[in-house]
C-alpha cells in the first residue's frame, strides 16, 4: 500500500536539484553489486568524472528519496526512538516527543504517519549525476581513489553531495554500501535470490559493544573488498554485476586510469570508524578523512 501511495504522489511533487557539482567536472555514476553473502562481496556506487551534464540527460539522474531509502531512513528513525543511543545528545530532536508517543500507543501507524508526511513535505529531489556516463580519461597519469564509508542509519548515496563534489574535482569515488545492519536499507544476492538487510534494531538487552565490533569488522572487510574490485577493475577485470540496472553495460573504459598508489580512505561517523581501522589493516590506503568518528567501537584495536 505504501508503494501505491508514493507512486501517486510522486506523480504529484515537483522536482528539484541538489546543487551542482562544485568542480570543473561533471559527475557520472554506476551501481556495481556482486554474488555472495554480504562480507564476501561487494555492494557500491562508483562516481568517475565524465563531460556528460545532468541538465542534458535527466531522465538518467536517479532521485534521492527512492521508496527503499524512504522507508530505510524511517525504520532507522523508528528503531532510534524505540531505544535512544545512550551517546546521542537528543535536545536538537524536536519531534522526538512525538516519535516516542507513536511508537508506544500507536507502533502500526509509525511508518504510514512519516512516510505521508515525507510524500507531502519533500520534493523529488534528483542527485545531478548521470547514470551510465561516458568516463573521461584523466588529463594526464592516473584518477586517485576514494572509498567512501557512510555513517549509521545511511546507505552508498546518503552522502551523494560530498562524494560528487570531490569527484568533479578530479577523483574516482567508490561509496560502500555497508550490509551489516547498519544501513537504513540494504540487500545481497546469494544463491540465485535477492535478500533484503533492514537496518539492525539494537533491544535495551543487548549488549552494544559486541553488535557494534561485529559491525565494525564487516565494514572493514567491505572496504577492503571495495579496494580489491577496483584494483581488479583498473587491471581489466571486469565484475560480474548482477544488478538489472546495469546489464550490459561494460566498465572497461577504466582500465589502468586508477591510480591505486594513491588509494584514500574517507568516512563519517561510523564511516570514520570504519575508515580508520580499514587504513590500519591495509597498506595500500595512503590517507585517512574522517568526519565526526564515533570510535568507541576501536578502543581494543592498537591502530599504531
Amino acid at each position: 500500500m505504501l508503494y501505491k501511495l508514493d507512486e501517486i504522489t510522486n506523480y504529484l511533487k515537483e522536482t528539484s536539484w541538489l546543487p551542482e557539482p562544485a568542480g570543473k567536472y561533471e559527475v557520472g555514476y554506476v551501481d556495481i553489486m556482486t554474488e555472495g553473502l554480504p562480507a564476501q562481496s561487494d555492494y557500491l556506487r562508483l562516481y568517475y568524472p565524465t563531460m556528460q551534464k545532468p541538465t542534458d540527460l535527466p531522465e538518467r539522474c536517479h532521485i534521492w528519496s527512492s521508496h527503499d531509502t524512504k522507508h530505510g531512513f524511517i525504520n532507522f528513525i523508528k528503531a532510534q526512538i524505540h531505544h535512544w543511543p545512550s551517546w546521542a545528545h537528543n535536545s536538537e530532536y524536536g519531534l522526538l516527543g512525538v516519535g516516542k508517543f507513536l511508537d508506544r500507543f500507536c507502533s502500526w501507524g509509525f511508518n504510514p504517519i512519516f512516510s505521508i508526511g515525507w510524500n507531502f513535505m519533500c520534493k523529488n529531489t534528483k542527485i545531478p549525476v548521470v547514470h551510465q556516463a561516458q568516463p573521461i580519461a584523466p588529463p594526464s597519469g592516473k584518477w586517485p581513489v576514494v572509498v567512501f564509508s557512510h555513517g549509521m542509519g545511511c546507505n552508498r548515496y546518503a552522502y551523494s553531495k560530498i562524494c560528487y563534489d570531490l569527484c568533479s574535482e578530479g577523483y574516482i569515488v567508490a561509496a560502500v554500501e555497508h550490509r551489516d545492519g547498519s544501513a537504513c536499507h540494504s540487500k545481497f544476492f546469494n544463491d540465485g535470490k535477492m535478500e533484503q538487510i533492514v537496518h539492525l534494531q539494537i533491544e535495551p538487552t543487548d549488549c552494544e559493544e559486541t553488535i557494534r565490533s561485529r559491525q565494525i569488522l564487516q565494514r572493514a572487510l567491505e572496504a577492503e573488498g571495495c579496494i580489491k574490485l577496483l584494483q581488479n577493475l583498473n587491471n581489466g577485470i571486469e565484475p560480474v554485476n548482477i544488478l538489472n540496472t546495469e546489464q550490459g553495460h561494460s566498465l572497461f573504459n577504466f582500465t589502468g586510469r586508477l591510480d591505486m598508489d594513491k588509494i584514500y580512505m574517507m568516512g563519517h561517523s561510523f564511516g570514520g570508524c570504519t575508515a580508520l581501522l580499514t587504513a590500519s589493516r591495509n597498506q595500500l590506503i595512503k590517507g585517512v578523512i574522517c568526519m565526526d568518528p564515533w570510535i568507541f567501537q576501536l578502543a581494543n584495536y592498537n591502530l599504531v
